[in-house]
Order: structure tokens, then C-alpha cells, then sequence
């Protein structure tokens, strides 16, 4: 069952993840029954406190960072919080931990690299366009989809 559920949460991540990328938007259509079913497992399996916890703590996280920078991250990233910080508080407070933590080293990695990138093409071309907005989405859903893995193997 675990396998099942965890292949359902990485198609699931996958396809949020894609059209982040694609369009820069978290749809709620995505974002808000994904967190509806971790939920209703979480109440049906007895462990809603961690999820509701894991969920409320880290939408609150990045609601206070949407507030402090809204063109640093959306509402559709609190959104996405919600069932992320779902599934990782309910496998535990380490995982939720290293999920919070790693996704926005991954998001920081990628803006060093594109901005060393956009530098060069700069100095071997001239002027260049400045870069849309990093979409943070996917790196939310490989920390977490990651974190969930490797307490599992551990």
C-alpha cells in the first residue's frame, strides 16, 4: 500500500510540478484536493494531528515569506504547503524538517546558477533579458517526495 501511495504522490507531484514550469501558477485544482485527500487518510488512518500540524506549520512558513516578499513566492506556494507539509508531518518531524529546508536550497541553487548563466551570455553577447521568476513548486515537491523517501529506506 505504501508503494501505491507513494507512486500516487509522485504522479501527483510530477504533474503539479509541470505546470508550474509551464505557466508559473499552482493551480487549486492541483493544490487544494491533493491536500483534501492526504487529510482524509490522515483522519481515517489516526494520525490527522501530524498532518494537520506538519500542514498548518509549513503553510504558515511560507504564507509569513509571501507577506514579508509576494513577488518571491505566490499563494499558490502556501497553497501548495498545505499537502506537502501534510504528507511530510505525518512520516515525521525530521522529514518535514529536511522537506522545508532542502526545497529552498534547491530553489536558492538554481537562481545562483541561472543568474551565473544569464551573467555570461551577457559578457559574450551583450544585453540579455532578465529571467522570469524561478517557480519554487518543484523543488517543494522533489524535497518533499525526497524527505518522505529517505525516512522510509531509513
Amino acid at each position: 500500500m505504501q508503494l501505491i501511495s507513494g507512486l500516487a504522490v509522485v504522479w501527483w507531484c510530477v504533474a503539479i510540478s509541470t505546470v508550474d514550469l509551464a505557466v508559473r501558477r499552482l493551480p487549486n485544482s492541483f493544490t487544494l484536493p491533493g491536500h483534501a485527500v492526504v487529510m482524509v487518510y490522515a483522519t481515517v488512518s489516526g494520525t490527522v494531528w501530524a498532518a494537520a500540524m506538519g500542514s498548518v506549520l509549513l503553510a504558515g512558513i511560507h504564507l509569513l515569506a509571501h507577506v514579508m516578499s509576494p513577488r518571491s513566492m505566490g499563494l499558490g506556494d502556501v497553497k501548495l504547503s498545505l499537502p506537502l507539509g501534510a504528507l511530510t508531518g505525518l512520516v515525521g518531524a525530521d522529514a518535514w524538517l529536511w522537506s522545508l529546508a532542502s526545497a529552498s536550497v534547491l530553489t536558492a541553487a538554481l537562481g545562483i546558477v541561472l543568474e551565473l548563466r544569464r551573467r555570461l551570455e551577457r559578457r559574450n553577447s551583450g544585453p540579455v533579458a532578465r529571467n522570469s521568476p524561478i517557480a519554487h513548486g518543484p523543488s517543494m515537491c522533489l524535497a518533499a517526495c525526497g524527505s518522505i523517501a529517505f525516512a522510509w529506506w531509513t
